[in-house]
């Protein structure tokens, strides 16, 4: 009978494992006893909850019943409870907590009753201007800037909510500038231009009337302190037309040829620079063939469509527009011939 050797080493190392594996299952054991009873625990928490919150319910039930119109306080009084306490006897302020919920849903009230927004608004004047007859083509340009002040630098995102601070719609506002020192430009349409002016009056805010963006005393980079009045103002000019080439850039599409008429009303940019802005930004569709597949086409083309154009009109006997191919007038149908019976006449 054949013999096994065993590993005093190997049979060690398998009873740790059986060891650890023991204690491990043991730790387990403890925390599925530990998550039972948290379990437990708050199945009973939430069952107090429920039940506190139905007497809640209920309490808030009478409270809403007692308040209704038509009902005296002896009768809205809650059962146990005197409509008039005595001096031993003081009165229920247990309901108090109950006018939240009420105070809650007043707050949703409140916020389904504010106002539309002002987005509503005014996608609704943009629906009447659209449903409006157009406007006669004039040559005057239908944009124009406002140059204001500004007391510090600002970004365009902080002077915009300053402009929207006292009440001049942002969206009205095509692009703001900064084309000197405490100095700020807007590009608006001309038709929010009274209105505009309207609000920076009620704020008792000056426009800078004498502000020319052609002068070179604006320019404040000190490379160019030293240089002629002449080359100053070159200067000045390229730099605001680099300005307007960014704004033109910067504007939605169906705004770009009106701003660029109303650039070059202002000689502002040279007219072979707005002629490459406007086949950039606005390319023309490509010409198109006679398509042969339109019912249009087909008909033009067809050689009985022309031959029948060329027909003369022929008219009936009481001057109706008639068919060549409709049915020739015999004796029979005519109104002149005898109303007879042909059969009758043949007997």
């Amino acid at each position: 009978m054949p013999t096994m050797e065993i590993d005093l080493n190997d049979f060690k190392q398998l009873f740790e494992s059986v060891q650890a594996l023991h204690k491990r299952l043991d730790a387990f054991e403890q925390a599925h006893a530990a998550q039972l009873a948290l379990n437990a625990q708050l199945n009973a928490d939430n069952n107090k909850l429920f039940s506190a919150i139905t007497n809640l319910q209920k309490r808030l039930d009478s409270l809403e019943s007692a308040s209704a119109p038509g009902t005296t306080s002896a009768a809205s009084a809650p059962t146990g409870i005197p409509a008039h306490p005595t001096q031993h006897q003081q009165a229920p302020t247990q309901h108090a907590p109950a006018q939240q919920p009420r105070a809650k849903a007043s707050q949703w009230v409140q916020i389904l009753q504010r106002p539309a927004a002002e987005t509503l608004k005014r996608r609704r004047e943009h629906a009447i201007r659209a449903l409006q007859p157009p406007r006669p083509a004039i040559d005057s340009p239908t944009y124009t800037v406002l140059h204001l002040h500004r007391a510090h630098r600002m970004s365009h995102v902080a002077y915009r909510a300053t402009l929207a601070a006292i009440g001049i719609d942002s969206k009205r506002i095509l692009d703001v500038t900064f084309p000197a020192r405490n100095i700020s430009t807007i590009l608006i349409h001309i038709d929010y231009q009274d209105e505009i002016l309207r609000l920076l009056n009620d704020g008792k805010i000056s426009q800078a009337a004498d502000f020319n963006p052609l002068d070179h005393k604006h320019i404040a980079d000190p490379q160019f302190k030293n240089m002629a009045p002449p080359q100053l103002t070159r200067i000045a000019a390229a730099l605001h037309t680099d300005h307007c080439i960014r704004t033109v850039r910067y504007i939605k599409k169906h705004t770009v040829a009106g701003v660029i008429k109303f650039f070059l009303s202002q000689k502002w940019i040279p007219v072979v620079t707005a002629q490459d802005l406007s086949s950039e930004l606005l390319p023309r569709p490509a010409k198109r063939s006679v398509d042969p597949r339109s019912t249009v086409g087909q008909l033009l083309m067809q050689p009985a469509f022309a031959d029948q154009l060329c027909q003369p009109v022929t008219h009936d006997a009481f001057g109706n527009v008639v068919d060549s191919t409709a049915m020739d007038i015999t004796e029979e149908f005519h109104p002149d011939a005898d109303d007879s019976d042909p059969e009758e006449t043949q007997e």
